[in-house]
């Protein structure tokens, strides 16, 4: 096993065993990248929901702006399996993410 407690992430493991992948769940690339990048990345985004949340309206509008970019770069950097975790540990569905990146074609995704 590569260390990962799959129990923790109940859709990747489902995932895994509906694509029959038991055997390559050690030499799956999870992130494209590194964790220093990924870590850079949750950070800027982080700021970016801050700034969506401020009674700055120059700040919504970048956040608005800039939301396009990260969504893009964070949805080509992780696994489909964990993007599937992500969408079910905040209680939302593909369906929500294609309301809310309406103008995107967020299953186009490689």
């Amino acid at each position: 096993m590569s260390g990962i407690d799959f129990s923790q992430y109940p859709v990747v493991d489902e995932l895994i065993h509906e694509c029959d992948m038991e055997n390559e769940r050690e030499h799956i690339l999870w992130l494209q990248g590194t964790q220093s990048g990924a870590a850079v990345l949750l950070a800027e985004m982080h700021l970016l929901c801050k700034a969506a949340l401020s009674d700055s309206i120059p700040l919504r509008n970048r956040s608005k702006v800039s939301a396009n970019y990260y969504y893009g770069t964070a949805n080509h950097k992780v696994h489909v399996f964990a993007a599937h975790q992500a969408l079910s540990d905040l209680g939302m569905s593909e369906k929500d993410l294609s309301r809310l990146f309406s103008h995107k074609d967020v299953f186009g995704r490689r």
